[in-house]
């Protein structure tokens, strides 16, 4: 079952305990600045929370095939900041959905280059059922934290 986390016009922060999947769906074409961080900062707080309960996030799926071009200063901001925060959460595989143009793949690229650098596994999908099958693949999230 789907625990609602943030939900806005621009997006939906999900998690799915069962699977502790945490998951960003993005649902514009035009994100301001400080909205995109804030979408993910709430899924970080959220994960924070869950280590005391032993429900950590331990996947990640960004569904990004209704957004537009990112700014490369927030793109910057992903790489610096939110993929540390998140391997920090306890986050050891990510999926990405996308659909769009040179654009969207030139900034996914750049984002598979920084996650490769953290040693975390990292795959491109094009529907959220086949990330999802994927990203639970090897069972991780059957574990519990120590």
């Amino acid at each position: 079952m789907k625990t609602i986390v943030k939900d806005n016009k621009y997006s939906e922060v999900a998690y799915y305990p069962e699977h502790r999947l945490g998951t960003v769906v993005w649902k514009m074409k035009v994100t301001p600045s400080e909205e995109y961080r804030a979408t993910y900062k709430a899924m970080l707080e959220f994960g924070l929370k869950q280590q005391s309960n032993k429900k950590s996030l331990v996947y990640f799926l960004a569904d990004t095939s209704m957004q537009g071009v990112v700014l490369p200063s927030d793109r910057k901001w992903f790489q610096e900041y939110m993929l540390p925060h998140a391997i920090k959460t306890g986050i050891v595989k990510g999926a990405v959905i996308i659909s769009g143009g040179v654009f969207k793949q030139y900034y996914i690229n750049l984002i598979i280059k920084t996650v490769k650098s953290f040693d975390m596994p990292f795959k491109v999908f094009k529907d959220f059922d086949s990330a999802v099958k994927w990203l639970i693949s090897t069972g991780e999230y059957l574990k519990t934290n120590d």
